[in-house]
């Protein structure tokens, strides 16, 4: 079992922000399994496009 203390590394959004139309981001992380979009109770599984995230 491996144990992961770091949190992950994102760039390109901050914390507490709201953002109206697209915005790219990335995550780092030797361990990342996915990114995950939750609004409401609805959560989605993102896909990276050539690195990047979009929401």
């Amino acid at each position: 079992m491996i144990v992961d203390a770091t949190a992950p590394t994102v760039n390109g959004l901050e914390n507490n922000k709201t953002y109206c139309g697209d915005v790219k981001f990335t995550v780092t992380d030797e361990q990342l399994d996915k990114v995950t979009d939750t609004i409401g109770e609805e959560t989605k599984t993102l896909e990276a496009v050539d690195g990047e995230y979009t929401l």
